[in-house]
């Protein structure tokens, strides 16, 4: 975004509260089951956002973000102690936070470090960090795109109203998701807003947040992600 925050930085200041969070800890809470990422432990998504960045930086993007392609970066560091898998972070991390600033607005790799981080919040109970600004840009990138997948399919667009204290003025109040008059509201917090629209909530979930409207057409298409197979409560 030309001119709005620089990913790159806000990248990097994720990157840093993941790597404190996960540092430090024991291998029984490194193998803490991650419920957002069923498949996954604490330790296997900080292996994913390594090679995640190891392979945005590469340029080796077919599949990118598909269940092989994440996969495939964990296993590759399977059995790597914490600390190696965050030192190859503090090596590409820079170089991917370098370009993300260079790019005129945020790309998914924000998105992505940003989601993961609750993962790990979530997985070992540690909330925080839900209201900043790499939160407001995931939520409005996740609208967005739930705006594309209404207008593909032919529905009336759903007004999104987010609710935390972050200003971010220049950004706009309310969201559009889709075209025209709309058929249904959604408020919400942004850290709400965006765990639903990322997955990390059930559909029961999604259909119980705060609509005006039905929501009954909308939740087939709600996510980005599969909704999650059971509540997740953060």
């Amino acid at each position: 975004m030309q001119g709005g925050p620089d990913a790159g930085k806000l990248y990097g200041k994720v990157r840093a509260r993941v790597s404190d969070l996960v540092r430090l800890l024991g291998a029984a809470e490194l193998a803490t089951p991650a419920p957002c990422c069923p498949d996954w432990t604490v330790q296997d998504i900080a292996a994913h956002l390594a090679g995640a960045a190891a392979d945005f930086l590469r340029g080796d993007l077919a599949g990118a973000a598909t269940p092989a392609w994440t996969a495939a970066q964990v296993a590759a560091r399977a059995g790597r102690p914490i600390g190696a898998i965050l030192d190859e972070w503090d090596v590409v991390g820079p170089q991917l936070e370098a370009f993300l600033g260079a790019q005129p607005r945020p790309l998914p790799p924000l998105f992505d470090v940003t989601m993961h981080e609750h993962d790990i919040r979530g997985a070992l109970g540690l909330p925080g960090a839900r209201d900043t600004v790499e939160m407001e840009l995931t939520m409005r990138a996740a609208v967005r795109a739930l705006g594309r997948r209404i207008s593909e399919v032919g529905l009336p667009a759903v007004a999104v109203h987010a609710e935390d204290v972050h200003p971010a003025p220049a950004l706009g109040e309310r969201l559009l998701a889709g075209e025209g008059e709309p058929g249904a509201e959604l408020a919400g917090t942004r850290f709400e807003l965006a765990r639903a629209l990322f997955g990390r909530r059930s559909t029961a979930q999604v259909a119980g947040l705060a609509w005006r409207g039905d929501p009954g057409p909308y939740l087939p298409i709600f996510s980005i992600f599969p909704a999650a197979a059971t509540e997740i409560v953060e």
